[in-house]
């Protein structure tokens, strides 16, 4: 949902006009909000572009900040604020960072710079809070995703170049199975326990 203090307006069920353009696919979901994801070397941008200010009722919503409310789903929902409010990471477990939400940025029709800063709800919702009193619109909202990187060294079994380790690899849920020549590994992401390997022979 979006809008001024409590009047939010839910795009909860609606179907949006789909688009793509070259590395950009957006959402249209209501006519004033597009939501898009662009991806870029440094990871995938996901914005949001809103046409006009929400209609707001009374004076006291006219000095309440612009909020875009995301519901956090999946197996990602312990959500950490990083960068003075300009980011978030997102992992299954506290202290864990699987995902980041970076370089939170928002910029006027104008080209200027808009305050906003990224808070967590209890109730597994990410809000995104935009000082746009004075702005004017458009608003475009723009950080980047960035999944955390991890990878499999070559294990010291492995004494030669003909045994291709990595050659054939299958992945589902938390295990992975690697090929190499006449041998099998099998990897096992485990909370707490980080990550387990197995030989499996012919």
């Amino acid at each position: 949902s979006y809008g001024v203090g409590a009047e939010q307006r839910s795009v909860a069920g609606l179907r949006p006009t789909v688009g793509a353009e070259g590395r950009r696919i957006g959402y249209d979901w209501d006519g004033n909000l597009e939501e898009w994801y662009q991806n870029r070397a440094g990871g995938l941008e996901h914005g949001y572009t809103i046409q006009e200010r929400p209609g707001v009722a009374g004076e006291t919503g006219e000095a309440a900040p612009l909020e875009l409310r995301v519901r956090v789903r999946g197996g990602l929902r312990e959500v950490a604020i990083i960068d003075d409010g300009r980011g978030a990471t997102f992992g299954r477990q506290k202290g864990e960072a699987l995902l980041h939400y970076r370089g939170l940025k928002v910029l006027d029709a104008e080209g200027r710079e808009v305050a906003a800063r990224l808070e967590a709800a209890d109730s597994g919702e990410l809000r995104l809070i935009v000082e746009e009193q004075t702005a004017s619109y458009p608003l475009t909202i723009d950080p980047t995703i960035m999944a955390q990187k991890a990878y499999l060294k070559v294990p010291s079994i492995i004494r030669s170049e003909w045994e291709e380790f990595g050659s054939s690899i299958a992945i589902s849920g938390d295990r992975a199975i690697v090929s190499s020549g006449f041998r099998a590994f099998v990897y096992e992401r485990s909370a707490g326990a980080g990550l387990r390997s197995a030989i499996l022979w012919p």
